[in-house]
């Protein structure tokens, strides 16, 4: 994190104040994304965790899509590149209805600057509203689901980057929540990184530093910090295969409802996962052991408001004391601006098979 922070201090000191003469580009780009996501959980409706959670996941289908046009500017000046960029996120959800102001979803403006240091490292730094697709951390379901992802595409405020060759590191500030009558002020700090110690072997972390404060008429304030970390060894150098990898993760927490709770809690656990990769079809699995990480996701504020998962980004399943997830995909190459994937995930208990999930999503990326 030092290293991070000291690149990022020296390329800002070093950017230049006179661009004149410098040409400038004009950009355009356009981002589609389709989600669909069914899930089939009707046989553990009655399936307790603890003495009061109800594990909050039934049957449903998201089918959904969003189309972002971009147009924008760059400007190069030395080893510093400048980007402005103005996007609109247009959202339809399958089966809502006609067209309506809820179709225009959220304006996308962002500022990102990236520099070449001396030593040949890159740091970067972008500013605005920042599609969820600039962090490069490896954020895993505990920290934000693949649905929560879709729905909260953007972040409201900084992220900063520093990439060696073989090490990257990024901590940004997302600004969630704005305080008024009816919503609570909502901020989260996140950083990730890894390195690269063996062309076989890396480790890294994961962290969401999450404040859940007050609004103006619901008072208290919930604090709920999560840190993974991770080591991951993978040999499909060794067998021919695209990916043959083990990663171990620990998972720690601080969570704390200042008004309800009289001290801090400090939930953990390990989760292992396995996967084998070929021809672009994988086989995965994925096992937690732990304590309850959202143990709070079934209480409710001092408003009656249940926390669920305005507090809770990830995935509900880490409300089981196993977890087991087993999943088959195929995530075909199809060209540079377009990626697919396909998958079925099948969830398992302490308490024998939970249900299962069937996911498509389409990705089209044009930056121009």
């Amino acid at each position: 994190m030092r290293k991070l922070l000291y690149a990022a201090a020296v390329a800002l000191l070093s950017l230049p104040l006179h661009l004149q003469g410098q040409s400038v580009r004009f950009r355009y780009g356009t981002d589609f994304d389709y989600f669909f996501e069914n899930r089939e959980f009707d046989a553990m409706r009655n399936t307790y965790y603890g003495k009061e959670s109800l594990l909050p996941v039934e049957s449903c289908t998201f089918n959904s899509l969003v189309l972002t046009p971009k147009v924008g500017f760059s400007m190069s000046s030395g080893p510093v590149r400048h980007r402005l960029t103005l996007g609109l996120d247009i959202r339809k959800d399958m089966g809502s209805g006609p067209v309506s102001r809820k179709t225009l979803d959220e304006l996308v403006v962002n500022y990102n600057g990236r520099a070449e240091l001396p030593d040949g490292s890159m740091f970067e730094a972008v500013l605005g509203v920042i599609p969820n697709y600039f962090r490069e951390g490896e954020y895993g379901d505990a920290f934000f689901s693949r649905y929560t992802l879709f729905n909260d595409r953007n972040m409201d405020g900084l992220l900063l980057k520093y990439r060696a060759r073989r090490f990257y590191g990024e901590i940004g500030a997302d600004w969630i929540g704005m305080k008024t009558a009816t919503s609570r002020e909502r901020f989260m700090i996140v950083s990730a990184g890894n390195w690269k110690a063996l062309d076989w072997l890396d480790a890294g972390w994961s962290g969401t530093f999450y404040h859940y404060a007050s609004s103006e008429t619901v008072h208290g304030v919930v604090d709920n910090n999560l840190l993974g970390l991770y080591a991951r060894a993978d040999f499909a150098h060794r067998t021919g295969l695209q990916e043959l990898s083990f990663k171990l993760c620990g998972l720690f927490t601080y969570q704390w409802d200042r008004k309800a709770e009289p001290s801090q809690s400090f939930p953990m656990g390990f989760e292992s996962t396995a996967v084998v990769r070929k021809w672009n079809v994988y086989l995965a699995n994925c096992a937690y052991v732990g304590d309850n990480l959202q143990y709070l996701y079934s209480h409710a504020d001092s408003g009656g408001f249940l926390y669920g998962s305005a507090l809770y980004f990830g995935d509900p399943f880490y409300q089981c004391p196993f977890w087991d997830k087993v999943a088959i995909g195929w995530e075909p190459r199809i060209g540079k601006f377009i990626s697919l994937k396909i998958d079925f995930e099948f969830h398992f208990s302490d308490g024998g098979f939970l249900g299962w999930t069937q996911r498509l999503g389409f990705t089209f990326r044009l930056d121009k």
